[in-house]
């Protein structure tokens, strides 16, 4: 992973990360020429450094949403009896692929075909393909069908692209992917350009973004399981079969920004609003001794390891939750998150950090995870249990790596780490009678710092379960039942869409996508119905 000094590139928060932003067709189909002569090197940079440069998205989507509905943290104060509806601002997601990704990455094929040395930018080309497609993705897991193979095509005179469907894209995604790693694994007639430095992934190496294709394939393709279980299992035999995957956490696809990227308020604490542990996850860590516990949380100012319930209604008791009673410091009795995994540069009363947060897309623990979990399906003949507990290691490695370069107060790597993950895979010990919730248990864990592949992992499999009593079986954490004004709170599972606008330029293409979508049952109905399912969220 390479250090990139992303404030030279700090964007203002604009109207297009609104939830509005999904009827900008203007920003939609760029025309690739008006970025001029910008050479490709920087275009990759900077869609590198667009995935995660909306600190919008952070302010809202992630931290005043996704992760409370995850019960990844709650508000220090108590969730609100309507945390779990989707409000304004949100959606962000949208706007940082067409504004921040997708129309740089759309120029690097058009910049090529005009050299006269075409034929050595093949691998170049085909590696911006695979970034492309991770982010596109990103964004049809909240709002299905979406602008893709008609997106920026203004230079040929497409001002209203057609949607593609959810089923069309995970078909042209699986295509596109194979495509690049098939052409980067075989050699060329000629000596092939290299991103060099300017792949700030990577450094350039193909063969970690060979890796890096490969378990994004497999990752798509488990997201199709509920619809088309023979494509799914094709993709994913193939690849494990024959293909390069990730080996170790030193393969993960991540990005370590500069400090300054992350080091105003709307990154984490925006607005005075802190955030502390659930008592879902701290439980579950606290049982388990978790050496995550230190990187996710630090202790309250009353030296413990505590959370606080999700539910609203639990938590207008002050009696019996007296870390809500206003006259309690409340710091005293619950766990606040470590806030420099975020934002690197908070202050904890001792100066600012000096840190770089570390963006995670696809990592080696998810893909040991998501092998665990087709081999306890019966899907493959691996072994469950050793995939489990690689990816318990590979996680832990990951966090510790996370945690030392965002100098999270209070850590530092354990000279006993090996000692302490042998001993942690022994508390949650894998037992196939209750593999699946065990694997999706550990899979949640793992995405503590990815909500938006936390709260898709958990539509995908419906891990952790949300019951009224804790789970006692070992290594399983469930999800607190979440009550308010007396109503049992549903997590939403899709993005709040809209209506086409009569007077947009794409109306009818807009409309013909909505229409799509709303033919499913399971969609909901209404466009603003977030409890709604995309296409491949399957009941």
């Amino acid at each position: 992973m390479k250090k990139y000094i992303i404030s030279t590139l700090k964007l203002v928060m604009i109207g297009s990360l609104l939830i509005s932003c999904t009827d900008d067709f203007d920003e939609i189909n760029t025309n690739p020429d008006d970025i001029g002569s910008i050479k490709i090197e920087t275009l990759f940079s900077k869609a590198t450094v667009g995935v995660n440069s909306s600190s919008f998205v952070a302010y809202y989507d992630i931290n005043r949403f996704i992760r409370p509905w995850m019960q990844q943290h709650i508000y220090r104060g108590g969730n609100a009896v309507d945390f779990n509806e989707i409000g304004a601002n949100s959606n962000g997601i949208y706007g940082v692929y067409y504004n921040n990704v997708g129309k740089y990455l759309a120029h690097i094929p058009v910049a090529i075909s005009k050299y006269e040395d075409k034929d050595r930018y093949v691998y170049i080309e085909k590696i911006a393909k695979i970034l492309d497609v991770y982010t596109a993705h990103t964004v049809s897991d909240t709002n299905g069908n979406m602008p893709y193979t008609d997106a920026f095509k203004a230079a040929e005179g497409n001002l209203t692209p057609v949607y593609d469907t959810q089923e069309q894209l995970f078909s042209t995604w699986e295509a596109e992917l194979l495509d690049a790693v098939t052409t980067l694994s075989a050699s060329q007639s000629v000596s092939q350009k290299n991103y060099g430095n300017a792949d700030l992934y990577y450094g350039g190496d193909v063969s970690k973004w060979i890796k890096a294709a490969n378990t994004l394939r497999v990752k798509l393709a488990m997201r199709l399981m509920a619809r088309n279980p023979s494509v799914a299992t094709g993709i994913i035999t193939g690849i494990l079969n024959s293909g390069s995957l990730m080996e170790s956490y030193q393969d993960d696809w991540a990005l370590v920004s500069d400090p300054d990227h992350t080091s105003h308020g709307n990154w984490f604490n925006g607005g005075g609003v802190a955030f502390s542990a659930s008592k879902s996850i701290m439980n579950f860590l606290n049982d388990n001794n978790d050496p995550r516990r230190p990187i996710f949380f630090r202790k309250s100012s009353g030296g413990l390891w505590a959370g606080a319930t999700a539910s609203p209604d639990e938590a207008a008791d002050e009696v019996a939750n007296p870390e809500f009673d206003s006259e309690v410091p409340n710091d005293s009795l619950v766990s606040p998150v470590q806030e420099r995994l975020w934002r690197s540069r908070h202050n904890y009363g001792n100066g600012n950090g000096s840190g770089s947060v570390t963006f995670l897309n696809v990592t080696y623990a998810e893909l040991c995870f998501m092998r665990a979990e087709l081999a306890q399906r019966g899907i493959t003949s691996e072994n469950a249990a050793d995939w489990y507990n690689k990816g318990i290691e590979a996680s832990i490695m990951t966090y510790d790596k996370m945690g030392m370069t965002a100098q999270v107060l209070d850590y530092s790597t354990s000279i006993t780490l090996s000692d302490d993950i042998i001993a942690y895979q022994n508390s949650v010990t894998y037992n196939p009678a209750i593999g699946l919730e065990q694997i999706g248990t550990q899979a949640y864990l793992h995405l503590y710092s990815s909500p938006f592949e936390a709260w898709s992992n958990w539509k995908r499999t419906d891990f952790p379960m949300t019951k009224t009593t804790p789970s006692t079986d070992t290594g399983v954490l469930t999800l607190e039942v979440v009550v308010g004004a007396g109503n049992v709170l549903e997590i939403p599972r899709r993005a709040y869409l809209q209506l086409a606008d009569e007077i947009s330029l794409n109306y009818e293409n807009q409309s013909t996508s909505m229409a799509q979508m709303q033919s499913d049952a399971e969609f909901g109905g209404a466009p603003s119905n977030f409890w709604g399912r995309i296409w491949w969220d399957k009941e």
